[in-house]
């Protein structure tokens, strides 16, 4: 026999359809003497995704020659799925086999990134504008062989003078507060959302998984209620309950905020990171838990705004009257939409098209109720004012001066149509909500 005889090879994925690859050689010409050997070695990988348990790999041996036959009759089998390729499926052939046994590995990798107003994808930095929108999204992905389970997730958002979210001894740098824009939504079935609006939000232990009060001290207020106020909200918390994440799974969640009005724009940087603890499903007890893992901070900085600029005051009109008296004071979590005129100059007609909304919230510098829309282009537009159910519209056109009036329709919440430009900056679109009925 020669030392390297004539081989014809060939892989074939999902042969006749099983899934499985074939790898197939053919060797003619040769004889193999008698109690001879002819070796060939191959180096697999297994590959990510695969769950734990066992691996066969199957060994056929085939020939056409009359005195071919297995040296063991339990090696015998029928070749059902063709390999050999001679479209015979009847014929009896040879099998060995061997298992590999996949270890239970428990591996979850995590990631979260941001996009802000100017940014045209999400990345682990991001820039918006005063105003502007501050997108996140957090990926968790099982890369491990286990199914993992009881996945919850807590995002300490940004705060000046915040911590890390497990290690609350390491500053985690925010020198700006963005605001949430609206409730939380998430699409994937069994999954509750939770806010809490204190500072110190009770969080998994990262010295032991399953407990979930920790630091010292902390508030367990966590709820599914939505506070009427988005902008205090400080931290959220994502249970993920019984969903299953089988390997190469990911789970993805995303919720919108918004940049405020007075947020410095000289490269301060806002810095988010979520932390999150799992289960396995091939254990049980405290063995299954994970320890709770904190992938790397992302960051957000502002940059000026450019015209068109449209703001910027919602406020407590306790007397019903119209105007901006000097004890009133602004009113947080307001929707406020921009819609763009559709050329009849009617706001709120058929041909009119929504642009983008807001919250009012805190303007980074003390005051409340503060909207602000930037780099809004050339255009007619007018804004739409949502007053909470408990709260009427202020009368509009109030005294005489537009910078302390209510520009909103009591009865539409829309103000009249206006012109904006690249250089305009005009933040005395303001609008009053009252208790005093109308």
């Amino acid at each position: 026999m020669p030392a390297d005889p004539p081989i014809n090879f060939e892989a074939i994925p999902n042969y006749n359809g099983t899934g499985r690859t074939l790898l197939r050689w053919e060797i003619t010409g040769t004889q193999i003497p008698e109690n001879r050997w002819l070796r060939i070695y191959v180096d697999t990988v297994v590959e990510q995704g695969v769950s734990t348990g066992s691996l066969t790999n199957e060994l056929f041996i085939m020939s056409n020659d009359s005195v071919f036959d297995c040296n063991n009759n339990n090696r015998r089998t029928q070749d059902t799925v063709d390999v050999d390729g001679d479209g015979i499926t009847d014929e009896t052939i040879c099998r060995r086999t061997a298992n590999v046994e996949i270890a239970g590995i428990a591996t979850l990798d995590s990631q979260k990134v941001v996009q802000g107003e100017v940014d045209t994808s999400f990345s682990t930095s991001g820039t918006t504008v005063p105003g502007g929108q501050v997108d996140y999204q957090l990926t968790i992905t099982n890369q491990g062989t286990v199914p993992m389970t009881n996945i919850l997730v807590v995002d300490m958002l940004p705060a000046i003078g915040d911590t890390q979210v497990l290690n609350t001894s390491t500053a985690r740098g925010s020198q700006w507060r963005p605001n949430l824009a609206g409730p939380v939504t998430v699409a994937i079935p069994g999954v509750t959302v939770e806010y809490t609006t204190n500072s110190n939000p009770c969080r998994p232990n990262p010295s032991d998984g399953q407990d979930l009060n920790w630091p010292s001290g902390c508030v367990n207020d966590w709820s599914t209620t939505f506070p009427s106020d988005p902008s205090a909200v400080t931290a959220l918390r994502f249970n993920l309950g019984n969903l299953v994440l089988d390997p190469l799974e990911s789970v993805v969640l995303n919720w919108p905020m918004r940049a405020p009005a007075g947020a410095p724009t000289n490269g301060e940087i806002a810095w988010n990171s979520f932390a999150f603890v799992s289960t396995r499903t091939d254990q049980s007890g405290a063995a299954a838990t994970l320890l709770p893992a904190e992938p790397p901070k992302v960051g957000i900085v502002i940059q000026p705004p450019t015209p068109a600029i449209i703001g910027d005051l919602v406020w407590d009109d306790q007397n019903g009257n119209g105007i901006q008296d000097n004890s009133e004071l602004g009113i947080n979590g307001v929707r406020v939409e921009l819609w763009q005129d559709g050329g009849d100059g009617q706001p709120g007609t058929s041909d009119d098209s929504f642009y983008g909304f807001t919250l009012t919230a805190p303007d980074g510098t003390g005051n409340d109720g503060v909207y602000l829309f930037s780099n809004v282009p050339a255009g007619d537009y007018f804004l739409k004012f949502i007053p909470p159910d408990n709260l009427n519209l202020s009368p509009q056109d109030q005294g005489g001066d537009e910078t302390a009036d209510s520009d909103a329709d009591p009865n539409t919440g829309q103000t009249n149509v206006f012109s904006v430009n690249q250089t305009t900056d005009t933040r005395d679109f303001d609008a009053g909500l009252t208790s005093v009925d109308p």
